[in-house]
């Protein structure tokens, strides 16, 4: 401060915030501003003009985050309001951990007036002595260039840094010293000051006079219109390297954190604030960002109740007396697991014992602790597990010796040990190997036991010959390894020791029994072979050459696939998977592919192939050539095929007669069976004027056009002789025929072979069996033609057979329609003498009851009479002898007198009505008796319908569990009708009935309310149609008829009724009556469940 105020220079000093905290009188004289008035106040208040503040405060910001001053020229503004220019010299103030808490800057007025009023001023350290000694003994680099790329001035720090003279520097572009690498960012620098940037900074390197480079930190000021600029250079080479091992150290750090797992923190006491490294989140489970913002209590809430106290207290000693501290508690982890957590750390203090940060590392020692509370627990029993150890070696299978370091003389030897070698544990403790084995074996113990030792290692010896007490050796696979004391010396010497002697002669037979099994493989008929999951040869034996053609080492290494027929290729993978799987798999059977392009059939037995520890690796087997009984085999089943066909077409001839069914099955098996493109059956017509080729049957692929039809025999010129010869027609290959002619009509037919076997049958036809391919050369064996010609022999035994069948069809066709024919007429005579007797029986009833009916009827007349003078009579005496003697009144109310004076008139005209009944029925009986007229006659057709209907009263009227049957009549007005009455009155009975049959059956089925709700119905209408035809409908709602009835209603002796409930002639006859008799017509109409109609229509006058 003393310095301050007598230096001529306005010095200020500044606080971070940029507010005036010291004001000398240099400053005061210069600003005007008194240090009462300038000091608290911010720079822009006192002195930075409105158009410089932003340039001020980048100015004054660099110097807060930067380790050099500043050197700027700047417009300034005094107390009294007048613009100066100042040269500034800026250095920021530290305290003693080098944190920026200030800055001083020297002030000098160059300028009294606007810069513009003013010619250029010559540089400061020119003019003013005090500025040459501060550009003279400045340890940064000062100097100014100029936009051209050459310095113009340079202060002495430039000759001591660079080691060059001030010509050098001048002579040559300043962009020659710097470093290829960092001329580009030089030049965009120099492009920003030139731009009209005010101030820019940046670093580079400058080349010295040795070859050396020294890091440069540049802030420059631009004067634009003086072309020239005012730069300030601080040596940073040494910060650049620190700042480099630095970030070595601190990646070395990092590493070094991560491995020892640790969390490392460091506190800042003033800020609260917690920087977080290393494992936190292993530890905490917990993001470092949920720790940053938190301090000691923070912390301390995650601590276990009963730790936290002790824990608080002493972070807070450490913290007040800056002492190191090491604490142990319990810490709540983020799925709330108390962790046990060890805390070091130390307090940072500054010059006045304050702390201002903690540093330290948490591990999770949880582990440890458990561990350390099981310790004890171990150590009780350790002694327990000595004594189970020593007990386990003591029954432990495994030979186990020992040796003590020094002497290698036996201090262990175990039962197992005894049992081995032959010697008792007394007998050896103590001694050495010379005192128990041949020397030579002895020699080689040792040597491996002192190069154990030295090695201080386990050393594996695969097998070693040892003689045992009785003389024999013995072969070992022994372990030996030093067991070292506490100070990591060797104190015994260990060897645990295996018996191999059983396996090593095992060894030697296998070797043996593999040597006579590779001469087996070697010589074997068969190919044995194995693979790996993946379907890659492993091995192929010898026989792979045979069977394939290619030598086992071309497929060694390369799958089997290729080698199977595509056909197989599915079937092989499934038998593989089935084996690989852990099954045996046996005669699979497929195809391979010789070298020569041949097919050769295989059977393969195979199974897992497995490692040591079992576990399946690949597949083993072997495949045996089997083309030849393969080929045996197929020729044994086409013949057995062709033996099917022919014999199919035998039995068929046997069990059908129908030529066509047997000729379609035939020419359908031999397509199938051949494998062709078409087969068809032809008849050959040669003896016509036209003759010609009809196609009757074929069987053809689906793409190929039928050619069923009738063909002029032009088309087929070619083949017409051999044809009518009987020739047979077999081309191989229609390319290699030479008849031009022939090769035309193949060509046509799209024909490539052709196989053409004609036949002349018993009829005299000749027919053909055509065989042919459209699609490829198919040659023809004698075999299929010796085939075909059996067929032919066959077909000619079928149509002959078929034609006898038609024959004898016929005529049984004709006896069976003369029977039925016999049987009807029968029948319809049987019935007609039936209704003959039933109506005269009907007619002599009716007579004989109508003579007493009308006797009856005639005298219930004179009764009436009679009846109404004696009770007139008796009223007469009521009136006029009202007083009767007492006999007479007596006898009167005895008979009830008045009673019978009122129902005997009653009385009598009840039996009127039953007379008239009577005679209703006996007129109805008589009309219905003259079925057994046969004369024609024109009658009222309704009065017939009525006697029916009156003939049925018995059947429509209510029973106990049904209603009344409805009879609903619609007459129309109809004229006398031509008709054979008695004939018609039988077909209505015969409908009416099976209606109410139906009616009957269906009522049964149903309640009494449902009965109630849709009563039964039927319904009689009768119309002329066109005044030559009667129509008569009788139509019921019953359940109506189904379709299958209806087509066989009118058949002989058919009836859906129980047996002996109707003959089935019933229908049969009315339809005759109508149709043959009436020459009418008779129809039903019927849908299920909505009743049936039968309709008869007969003319109105008979021809």
């Amino acid at each position: 401060m003393l310095l301050q105020e007598h230096i001529p220079f306005a010095a200020i000093e500044w606080n971070t915030r940029f507010e005036a905290i010291d004001w000398n009188q240099a400053a005061t004289k210069l600003f005007g501003y008194t240090p009462a008035e300038a000091i608290g106040r911010h720079a822009a208040e006192l002195i930075v003009p409105q158009e410089s503040r932003a340039l001020v405060d980048s100015i004054f910001q660099s110097l807060l985050n930067q380790t050099g001053g500043t050197y700027s020229i700047n417009r300034n503004r005094t107390q009294s309001g007048e613009s100066i220019v100042c040269e500034w010299y800026n250095s920021p103030l530290r305290n003693e951990r080098q944190e920026v808490v200030g800055v001083l800057s020297i002030a000098l007025n160059i300028a009294a007036t606007e810069e513009s009023d003013r010619p250029a001023p010559s540089p400061l350290w020119e003019t003013s002595p005090i500025a040459n000694r501060f550009f003279t003994s400045s340890i940064d680099l000062l100097g100014v260039g100029g936009f051209d790329g050459y310095f113009k001035h340079v202060n002495p720090a430039w000759m001591n840094l660079l080691g060059y003279t001030e010509t050098e520097l001048k002579q040559q572009p300043f962009l020659a010293f710097v470093h290829p690498d960092d001329r580009e960012a030089t030049l965009l620098a120099a492009q920003s000051l030139a731009n009209g940037n005010h101030v820019t900074q940046f670093e580079n390197r400058y080349r010295c006079r040795d070859g050396s480079y020294r890091w440069l930190s540049w802030r420059a000021l631009a004067y634009v219109d003086e072309s020239q600029f005012y730069a300030i250079g601080r040596d940073i080479t040494e910060r650049k390297a620190s700042e480099a091992a630095l970030q070595e150290s601190e990646e070395r750090f990092r590493q070094v954190v991560e491995l020892t797992g640790q969390a490392i923190y460091d506190y800042d006491a003033v800020t609260g604030k917690t920087q977080w490294a290393g494992a936190v989140k292993e530890i905490t489970g917990y993001d470092l960002s949920r720790f940053t913002d938190i301090g000691v209590e923070g912390w301390a809430e995650f601590i276990h109740p009963e730790d936290r106290p002790r824990v608080l207290l002493q972070l807070q000693h450490s913290l007040e007396t800056g002492s190191a501290y090491e604490i142990q508690y319990r810490w709540r982890s983020q799925t709330g697991v108390y962790l046990d957590l060890q805390d070091r750390g130390a307090v940072l203090t500054d010059e006045r014992g304050q702390a201002y940060r903690m540093l330290g590392s948490i591990s999770n020692i949880t582990a440890q602790q458990n561990a350390l509370r099981d310790r004890t627990l171990a150590e009780a029993q350790l002694q327990n597990t000595q004594n189970f150890l020593e007990s386990i070696l003591q029954t432990l299978p495994i030979p186990v010796v020992a040796k003590e370091a020094k002497e290698l003389r036996f201090v262990l030897w175990n039962p197992a040990a005894e049992a081995i070698l032959g010697s008792k544990a007394e007998e050896v403790l103590g001694k050495n190997d010379y005192d128990l084995f041949p020397p030579d074996q002895a020699d080689g113990f040792i040597q491996k036991d002192r190069e154990v030792l030295q090695q201080r290692a386990l050393i594996d010896i695969p097998e070693e010959t040892v003689q045992t007490r009785s003389g024999n050796n013995r072969i070992f696979h022994t372990t030996k390894t030093a067991v070292l004391d506490a100070e990591g010396a060797p104190q015994y010497l260990l060897a645990i020791i295996e018996d191999i002697t059983d396996r090593k002669n095992s060894e030697a037979a296998l070797r043996e029994s593999e040597a006579k099994f590779r001469q087996f493989v070697e010589n074997a008929n068969d190919l044995i072979y194995s693979h790996d999951l993946e379907g890659i040869f492993t091995y192929l034996s010898p026989k792979f050459f045979d069977l394939s053609g290619y030598h086992p080492e071309e497929f060694i290494g390369k799958s089997f696939t290729p080698l199977v027929h595509p056909d197989d290729i599915d079937s092989v993978h499934l038998f593989v998977a089935q084996v690989a799987s852990g099954q045996k798999g046996s005669g699979q059977i497929f195809r391979t592919q010789h070298r020569n392009g041949s097919w050769r059939w295989m059977t393969a037995n195979s199974s897992p192939k497995r490692d040591s520890q079992g576990h399946i690796i690949g597949v083993q087997g072997i495949v045996r050539d089997i083309t030849e009984p393969k080929l045996i085999e197929q020729q044994l089943e086409e013949q057995a095929e062709r033996e099917r066909l022919v014999n199919s077409l035998t039995n068929q001839i046997r069990s059908s007669l129908n030529f066509e069914q047997i000729l379609e099955t035939a020419v359908t098996e031999i397509q199938h069976f051949l494998n062709i493109d078409r087969c068809s059956f032809s008849w050959f017509n040669y003896d016509s004027d036209e003759s010609y080729l009809e196609v009757i049957k074929e069987s053809r692929l689906g793409k190929l056009p039928s050619r069923i039809g009738r063909y002029p025999s032009s088309i087929f010129s070619a083949f017409a002789k051999s044809l009518v010869n009987l020739e047979i027609v077999r081309i191989d290959d229609a390319r290699q025929i030479s008849d031009p002619a022939s090769q035309a009509t193949l060509r046509a037919l799209n024909i490539t072979s052709m196989l053409v076997l004609p036949r002349t049958f018993d009829s005299g036809k000749i027919g053909i069996l055509s065989c042919s391919c459209s699609q490829e050369v198919r040659p023809w064996l004698e075999q299929e033609i010796e085939l075909l010609n059996s067929v032919m022999a066959q077909l000619e035994i079928a149509l002959n057979q078929a034609q006898l069948y038609q024959q004898t069809q016929a005529r049984a066709k004709e006896l069976e329609e003369l029977l039925w024919e016999l049987q009807r007429t029968q029948t319809q005579l049987v019935q007609s003498e039936k209704m003959s007797s039933l109506g005269q029986l009907v007619a002599g009833v009716a007579h004989e009851i109508n003579n007493p009916v009308n006797f009856i009827y005639g005298n219930l007349i004179h009764a009436n009479q009679y009846t109404e003078s004696l009770i007139y009579l008796l009223m007469l005496y009521q009136k006029y002898y009202p007083q009767p003697v007492p006999e007479v009144e007596e006898e009167a109310e005895a008979m009830d007198l008045e009673f019978i004076l009122e129902d005997l008139p009653q009385l009598l005209s009840s039996m009127r009505v039953g007379a008239e009944r009577i005679k209703q029925i006996v007129h109805s009986l008589r009309n219905f008796s003259r079925m057994d007229e046969a004369a024609m006659k024109a009658v009222d057709i309704h009065e017939g319908i009525e006697s029916t209907l009156m003939i049925l009263q018995n059947r429509l009227k209510a029973k106990s569990d049904r209603p009344i049957i409805q009879t609903i009549k619609e007459y129309g007005n109809l004229p006398l009708v031509e008709c054979y009455p008695g004939e018609l009155n039988q077909v209505l009975m015969n409908i009416i009935s099976n209606a109410l049959d139906a009616l009957e059956e269906r009522d049964r089925a149903r309640s009494l309310l449902e009965c109630q709700q849709q009563p039964s119905q039927v319904t009689i209408s009768t119309q002329l149609l066109n005044e030559q035809q009667v129509q008569i409908c009788i139509q019921d709602n019953g359940p109506g008829i189904p379709e299958a009835v209806q087509q066989r209603l009118f058949d002989p002796f058919f009836t859906t009724k129980p047996l002996g409930k109707g003959t089935g002639l019933g229908m049969s006859i009315s339809y005759q009556i109508i149709t043959e008799r009436h020459k009418g017509t008779l129809r039903c109409e019927s849908q299920l469940g909505q009743g049936a109609s039968f309709i008869i229509t007969i003319p109105l006058r008979q021809e």
